[in-house]
């Protein structure tokens, strides 16, 4: 794993743990993880999350209280994005994705573009 995917990493483990604060955030080099909040807080309707982005384009969503993550390759099927996303799917769930002539594949799957998998913010 790369530096900056390791502080990525940990940044979300910082904010899964953290209290309710608005725009904490992380950003280095390409890579930036935010935490987002819709609603009021401890109201009905309050929805906390955790956004990654890859050049300014969103590759995943965590909602850190539902145990729940949405990844996604943003129309860029890089050696980069796959990183990042294997990175995150390596360190908060058991799925990996894959390359072979040059499709991906999530756990041996035909990859759509998008996946919504269980989050488990200490690893599997």
């Amino acid at each position: 794993m790369r530096k900056c995917e390791a502080q990525m990493v940990e940044a979300i483990r910082d904010l899964t743990g953290a209290a309710d604060f608005q725009g904490c955030r992380w950003k280095g080099g390409n890579t930036e993880v935010i935490q987002c909040h819709e609603g009021v807080a401890h109201t009905m309707g309050y929805e906390r999350s955790i956004e990654i982005k890859l050049h300014g384009n969103l590759i995943a969503t965590i909602w850190p209280t539902d145990g729940r993550m949405k990844v996604v390759d943003a129309d860029h099927q890089t050696n980069t994005t796959k990183s990042r996303l294997n990175s995150l799917l390596c360190a908060f769930s058991d799925s990996r994705i894959s390359q072979k002539d040059f499709k991906w594949f999530l756990d041996g799957e035909p990859w759509d573009g998008a996946a919504h998998l269980p989050f488990n913010p200490w690893g599997m």
